[in-house]
């Protein structure tokens, strides 16, 4: 070296022997300065080699060399002192931790040996293992935040670490997890996943839906429908199964079937017209309409009390077994103009029409000089003028009028010892 290898003393004359240019101390006393000089003093020869040392160097006076042995001997002392308790904190002031994979220790801890980037940096633990044991989906989303999930953080660059070397959710969870927005996916496909812990993946959509029998739903743009209700199907219809889309498969009930996209009765049970009650009547409910059912194929006409009374209808009347009651007679229902009287079914038999086409009537109502006539089964009779003539025998009488004419009956009119002369009315 070209530099001075001791610093002079002002109290050491001796020194001034020392040529600034020159070399000096070669061997063991440049070995010792050099190594003072870096700092490292662990292997500077012990006190009592040193005399030995420097008094074998050619180039060292014997009072030179007791001073820098003094000299010596004070700086390894101190350096002594100073490693008695080496700490990070030293360690620290001077390097640094590696950021993205370690975290220093506390200032304060005491190295055994030698301080070193080993005994003052641990490693941080690796986000991994926090991450596949579902850390991300513990950690609670902010109230203020929507659509957003905690997820994994992922870099391409290096691996992720938690912030110590500790796997709980205070050192790992910010430090491994980030809010992120679940995976958006457009086209046929939608978002399948997204929970805590994960933002999900793109899935195609479905061909079949997972709905029950008579619900939809719909996939497409990201989004996988929930379950709805089908409505497309017409009443007196039922769901076949679920869709992926609102046109829901459907089919009509028992006892329809489809005409024009809706579901019309095919059995008379079904059938919600009616028949007319004055001339028709209904069939019976099981018939089929083969077809679209309708009145004419439900309801058939009643028979005609024309028709079962005939020309003789008093007499058909009068063969009416149940007894009249308070005077009235069976006889035949008259119909109105235009008007047609018809029997209680499609039958033109006794059952279905002699009550239902002759009826107990009181006999007709007369008034005024006429009476009724021929009020008698099967008849209720005519009013008719009232005789000027009786019919009753000689001394016998009967009165007529409103209605009624009398049976005869005995005069009475005569004073005694005489002789009536005829009838009278």
């Amino acid at each position: 070296s070209d530099q001075p290898i001791l610093a002079q003393s002002a109290s050491s004359p001796s020194c001034s022997k020392v040529n600034h240019h020159t070399p000096t101390m070669p061997g063991v006393r440049a070995l010792v300065v050099s190594l003072l000089a870096l700092g490292a003093l662990a292997n500077v020869p012990a006190e009592d080699e040193l005399p030995a040392a420097l008094s074998g160097d050619d180039a060292c006076a014997a009072e030179g060399c007791g001073l820098e042995l003094r000299q010596l001997r004070g700086e390894r002392a101190a350096a002594r002192l100073n490693e008695e308790e080496p700490s990070c904190g030293d360690w620290l002031e001077r390097n640094e931790c590696d950021e993205e994979s370690e975290v220093a220790v506390d200032a304060s801890t005491t190295c055994e040996d030698e301080c070193s980037q080993d005994v003052c940096c641990e490693s941080r633990a690796s986000c991994t293992f926090y991450t596949v044991m579902g850390g991300c989906a513990k950690l609670p989303v902010p109230e203020n935040v929507t659509k957003m999930v905690w997820a994994t953080k992922e870099s391409d660059e290096f691996e992720v670490f938690c912030a110590t070397k500790e796997q709980n959710e205070e050192s790992c969870g910010k430090s491994c997890c980030e809010l992120k927005p679940c995976k958006k996916c457009s086209g046929e496909t939608y978002t399948s996943g997204c929970q805590a812990g994960s933002v999900g993946e793109c899935a195609a959509c479905p061909t079949e839906s997972s709905c029950e029998k008579g619900n939809y739903q719909l996939c497409g743009e990201g989004v996988l429908g929930s379950c709805k209700k089908c409505s497309n199907a017409p009443e007196n219809a039922h769901y076949k199964a679920s869709a992926m889309s609102e046109d829901c498969p459907w089919e009509c009930d028992d006892d329809y079937t489809k005409v024009d996209g809706k579901c019309v009765a095919s059995v008379c049970r079904a059938w919600t017209g009616k028949c007319d009650a004055e001339s028709e009547v209904a069939l019976k409910s099981a018939t089929s309409c083969d077809g679209p059912c309708s009145q004419s194929t439900c309801c058939t006409a009643k028979a005609a009390c024309s028709s079962f009374l005939g020309t003789a209808a008093a007499a058909t009347c009068a063969l009416v077994k149940d007894a009249s009651t308070n005077g009235k007679v069976w006889a035949p229902l008259e119909a109105t103009k235009g008007e047609t009287l018809y029997c209680k079914g499609a039958e033109n038999d006794t059952a279905s029409c002699e009550k239902a086409c002759c009826s107990e009537q009181s006999c007709a109502t007369c008034s005024g000089d006429t009476y009724t006539k021929g009020c008698e089964p099967g008849s209720v009779g005519t009013c008719a003028a009232c005789p000027t003539k009786s019919t009753c025998a000689k001394g016998e009488y009967q009165t007529c009028g409103d209605g009624v004419l009398s049976e005869c009956k005995a005069c009475t009119n005569g004073p005694k010892g005489t002789l009536y002369l005829s009838n009278a009315m």
